[in-house]
């Protein structure tokens, strides 16, 4: 098991239709001022159960909020000419089994199967003069939300080698493709990562990382389409027994 900090970049958009065509287009870095960097909490655990069986879990969250102010914006359906608030507060569960398919002294190939969670928090708020549709709305606040949790199987591989008896690097490469309900979703996850033994059961770990996801929902009213993706490194300590 271990516990890391996550210096990520985000890219992160989407576009919401309702039933009569109209639309709005957020991207929140380049236009609304969600930062684009966030350090945040990993935590990870692993159990290998016998030479060919194992299961493991990870835990990772954002935590970002930006603010734009005195702005004049044309967002598709929506026209604000004021604040805009925006934030993102999603989660990100993944469970897996893993099978050794092949193992040498000093390294081993496993395939992974499992279900990866995610639990996209979006959030939007405007103030001041607002138009929606050409119509200038009479509280001067619009608010839009997209909270969905969306468990979707995984399947990949990693490869893992000792090069000293210090010394483990490794890789891993995982699909996520399916449907859930009203929910459809594309994601692919990357990591490298080097791992140094400081003791007997504890390690120091080096991860570069990449996710990118393309997530649509279909309600009965609107249609969400969401473009979810970072990429950065994380540093961790691992504990073995």
């Amino acid at each position: 098991m271990g516990v890391a900090a996550a210096v990520n970049r985000f890219d992160t958009n989407f576009k919401l239709t309702n039933n009569k065509g109209r639309s709005i287009f957020i991207d929140g870095e380049q236009t609304l001022g969600l930062p684009e960097t966030d350090v945040s909490p990993q935590v990870y655990a692993a159990w290998r159960i016998n030479n060919k069986h194992g299961i493991g879990f990870t835990y990772f969250s954002a935590n970002r909020v930006g603010s734009s102010f005195e702005i004049d914006r044309n967002l598709g359906g929506l026209n604000v000419t004021g604040n805009v608030e925006v934030s993102d507060k999603s989660k990100f569960y993944y469970l897996n089994y893993s099978y050794t398919f092949v193992e040498n002294p000093g390294s081993r190939v496993r395939g992974i199967i499992g279900l990866y969670g995610l639990d996209l928090k979006l959030g939007l708020e405007a103030k001041g003069l607002i138009e929606l549709d050409g119509e200038t709305i009479a509280s001067g606040r619009y608010s839009e939300d997209v909270r969905q949790l969306i468990p979707l199987p995984v399947i990949g591989i990693d490869y893992y080698f000792a090069a000293t008896p210090k010394w483990e690097f490794g890789s891993r490469f995982a699909l996520v493709a399916g449907k859930y309900e009203d929910t459809s979703a594309l994601v692919i996850d990357a990591k490298l990562v080097a791992r140094y033994k400081i003791a007997t059961h504890v390690g120091l770990s080096l991860a570069a990382n990449y996710f990118n996801g393309d997530i649509d929902i279909d309600e009965d009213n609107e249609r969400k389409e969401i473009r979810y993706g970072y990429d950065g490194f994380s540093i961790g300590l691992d504990f073995n027994w």
